[in-house]
């Protein structure tokens, strides 16, 4: 239903005063398009929106790297991780120049690279990267937020396949106890 509706506001989105409009638009349709498993589509639809996002606000706006991240997230998840580092990577350089390198949305993006990092092999990486994203997480977001959690266990696989079997130990621990003071003893995340 919702996607008839948003395809015909793309076609009243016309002219330099919608322009803006329309790529949030193209970012919706991508949504709905994953939601749907249709990766692929939801790429080309994130692409335009990309396109109208670097034209009008530019290449190093903030809001820029939202839909970097998105294309990057779909990229890993085709198993495409190169490519998904280098749009990640590209949104951390933006996010690094406008937002710093404190800002939780850039931690975010180094925690998402962290883990592409770890999957591609490249631990000492993907460690430097989610150690300087926990501290962020933990700097201006609460103890308990999820991203230091989901941190956390980046850092545990990664001391695993560093065959550091206590460090990761320690750090599933903290993950842990963190899930359950937050979450509850019941809480799915405690018991995964």
């Amino acid at each position: 239903l919702a996607l008839p509706l948003l395809e015909r506001a793309l076609l009243v989105q016309t002219g330099p005063e919608h322009v803006l409009e329309s790529a949030v638009t193209w970012e919706k349709i991508a949504y709905l398009k994953l939601c749907q498993g249709e990766m692929q589509d939801s790429l080309d639809r994130y692409h335009c929106a990309l396109d109208i996002q670097n034209e009008t606000l530019g290449e190093d706006h903030p809001h820029v790297c939202i839909t970097l991240d998105h294309i990057a997230s779909i990229l890993a998840e085709q198993e495409k991780l190169d490519e998904a580092l280098q749009y990640f990577q590209l949104a951390l350089d933006i996010q690094e120049q406008t937002l710093g390198e404190d800002h939780p949305e850039t931690a975010i993006s180094m925690m998402n690279m962290a883990s592409i990092l770890h999957q591609e092999g490249y631990l000492n990486q993907a460690l430097q990267k989610s150690e300087k994203a926990l501290q962020s997480f933990k700097q201006y977001l609460r103890k308990d937020h999820h991203y230091v959690i989901d941190t956390l266990l980046i850092m545990a696989s990664v001391r695993y396949s560093q065959d550091q079997m206590e460090e990761s130990i320690e750090l599933c621990k903290e993950a842990l106890e963190i899930a359950k003071r937050s979450n509850g003893e019941n809480h799915v995340t405690v018991a995964e």
